[in-house]
């Protein structure tokens, strides 16, 4: 496997995206490894980390560790989820939850965003240490938005921490990572699983592991602002289907029914990765064999990519 060249493309999908350990635990076993992670959001941090160390379980470790400290529990990423309150019939518990999830809200609206910027970096400084991005054990790359004009950007040179928060910078939670006079927002506004960009960099057979929502069946919204979310939910999942659909094998965990903050279940969302990735082992292992898709040229030419 050592002689197949690849791009490990990792996607954007919040809590989802802790499932990509699960992905690399199963490709370190079988020493496979890829000769560039490219990744979007939780992927650029999964990826980010895995560059850094080429070791799952300290990766795993980290993770742990930053879930189940006080630091991130104070942070209220549940308050953004109605449905996350601790305890429907208590009164008070209500009332307090809604008060910090409104309180969280408010300032998003009348802000720059809801959290400082400070509270990005300390969440990252729990899991990569910082370096400088082209001394990763494994070259990678994180994709983040420019939010001035839509361009999506490569971030490969620079600080390692510094590109991945530019790439996790959510609008109206974070504030946005300005980088080279760029302004810079998560990747996944533009590129949720980002196999284009790689192929823009290489000419290697893409991985791609989708870890993005589908549209839910679920009761219609009876309000316009839960219909227009509604639309927009519709879009990004197809669009982010067309991007995926250009990648050589696909990896999809079965984890599109959590919740983007439901870190709480790390573990459950591990082992799907896991999952996921022995089913579709044998493809993987046979990419020499695979007939790369042609390029239409097509496809290519959604988004003007740019590398830093």
């Amino acid at each position: 496997m050592k002689n197949i060249p690849f791009t490990l493309v990792l996607g954007g999908g919040g809590a989802r995206g802790i499932s990509h350990l699960g992905v690399l635990r199963v490709l370190e076993r079988e020493r496979i490894q890829p000769d560039l992670i490219i990744g979007t959001s939780i992927g650029a941090i999964i990826g980010g980390m895995y560059a850094q160390t080429l070791d799952t379980k300290i990766c795993e470790e980290k993770i742990k560790k930053l879930f189940k400290s006080d630091f991130f529990t104070k942070i209220g990423l549940d308050f953004f989820v109605l449905e996350d309150y601790v305890d429907r019939h208590n009164f008070l518990d209500q009332w307090i939850n809604k008060a910090k999830r409104n309180y969280i809200l408010s300032r998003s609206i009348t802000g720059e965003s809801a959290l400082p910027e400070k509270v990005l970096h300390e969440a990252l400084s729990y899991l990569i240490d910082d370096m400088d991005i082209t001394k990763c054990r494994i070259p990678f790359g994180a994709v983040a938005t420019d939010i001035r004009n839509g361009d999506v950007v490569i971030i490969r040179t620079g600080s390692l921490t510094t590109a991945v928060a530019a790439s996790t910078s959510i609008p109206a939670l974070t504030t946005p990572i300005e980088i080279n006079n760029r302004l810079l927002i998560d990747g996944g506004a533009a590129c949720i699983t980002p196999v284009l960009p790689a192929k823009r960099i290489s000419n290697n057979p893409v991985v791609a592991v989708d870890v993005w929502k589908t549209v839910t069946h679920q009761k219609l919204p009876s309000r316009g602002l839960g219909m227009l979310l509604r639309a927009g939910e519709i879009t990004q999942v197809n669009l982010n289907r067309l991007l995926v659909e250009q990648a050589d094998v696909i990896i999809q965990p079965a984890v599109q029914e959590y919740s983007w903050v439901k870190f709480s279940r790390y573990n459950e969302l591990i082992e799907k990765g896991v999952h996921a990735t022995e089913k579709i082992l044998p493809d993987i292992k046979n990419l020499r064999k695979k007939i790369l898709k042609e390029k239409t040229g097509h496809p290519q030419f959604i988004f003007k990519v740019y590398e830093e």
